[in-house]
């Protein structure tokens, strides 16, 4: 049985009642350190989360992470932190999240030397690579980073990801819907997941996506089977699940995914592999908390991503019935 904590960093899981009841969660008061925390953080912050959830433990078993929104997706640093046995992290996403390290804070920050400093939602697979018990993250469901879209409308390529972790084996990339893309800069290989394909200056990515091989349950089997290890820790941005059925705030840049493929996979998980800690997203922040926002860089990117969105969809009791429901849900599959 998990030990539910809840970062309550933006009050979005907070309003989920019967989550809180049924599993008798730890809430951590955050939403005074939310400027901080969204989008980035200092690596002494998250070392001082690290040990606020620590010292809240009340027992020794695996943890159950919520924390809101998917702009803290760099939080789910905190539980893998914590696992001290060799694993391999599953990660359900619509976005990569292992751009480079030193492009997001050139983005973000202005400061691309600060790039091992900060943990950032866009890149925090990096540094949860460098922990020493971490063998192979997989990833299902990436959708939404490497072509030319509204929300990020710039060339993607060896500048903006880490396609190193790729060839060594670290991370294998499984699109739910995505076949192809063109990629700026030269790769070339054929792996388990991807074909590249180079040409003068840019590459053919011919993606092993999971509609047109078998679909999400075949191809999960297919490579959960096959990870190297017995425990597994498993990260969870809800914005893979299509936006009917889900409340990310991250309207149109949300993956295809429904619930139910999402929970027999999460079962398949629970039977054959240990699961030594699971962290979940993708719940939208109150709007009280967007605007709580002080950094001015911070600022510009909520404006542009929760502008366009009415604010009583934030505080709808439909949406948050709507969350706590695949929540609920989520925690059952392991049980």
């Amino acid at each position: 049985m998990f030990e539910t904590i809840i970062l309550d960093v933006d009050g979005g899981v907070t309003s989920q009642e019967r989550l809180i009841s049924q599993y008798n969660a730890v809430i951590i008061p955050l939403r005074k350190q939310t400027s901080d925390i969204r989008f980035w953080c200092h690596k002494d912050k998250m070392n001082n989360l690290i040990d606020l959830v620590t010292k809240a433990s009340r027992t020794e078993n695996p943890k159950a992470i919520f924390y809101g929104s998917g702009d803290f997706h760099h939080l789910a640093y905190i539980g893998i932190s914590l696992i001290k046995e060799p694993f391999t992290i599953i990660h359900f996403d619509n976005h990569s999240d292992y751009w480079r390290e030193e492009f997001v804070n050139l983005m973000s920050l202005g400061k691309w030397w600060h790039g091992a400093d900060y943990f950032n939602y866009g890149s925090w697979i990096n540094p949860a690579l460098r922990l020493p018990f971490v063998k192979k993250l997989v990833q299902f469901g990436i959708d939404g980073d490497f072509k030319v879209r509204n929300y990020l409308p710039l060339p993607k390529g060896k500048m903006t990801h880490s396609f190193n972790l790729l060839f060594q084996e670290r991370v294998e990339t499984y699109p739910n819907y995505m076949s192809q893309s063109t990629l700026i800069g030269r790769l070339n290989g054929s792996l388990k997941c991807v074909d590249f394909n180079p040409g003068i200056l840019t590459t053919d990515a011919r993606w092993k996506n999971m509609s047109d091989n078998g679909g999400v349950q075949s191809v999960i089997e297919n490579v959960i089977s096959n990870i190297p290890t017995e425990a597994v820790y498993v990260t969870i941005d809800k914005d893979v699940l299509d936006e009917k059925e889900s409340f990310s705030a991250y309207q149109g840049f949300t993956g295809k995914m429904h619930v139910e493929e999402l929970l027999n996979a999460l079962a398949y998980i629970g039977k054959t592999k240990r699961v030594v800690g699971l962290d979940v997203c993708g719940d939208a922040s109150n709007y009280e908390a967007i605007e709580t926002i002080r950094t001015f860089t911070k600022k510009i990117m909520a404006k542009r991503q929760y502008d366009k969105i009415p604010q009583m969809h934030f505080s709808s009791m439909e949406n948050i019935k709507k969350n706590e429901n695949v929540n609920l849900q989520i925690m059952e599959q392991f049980e």
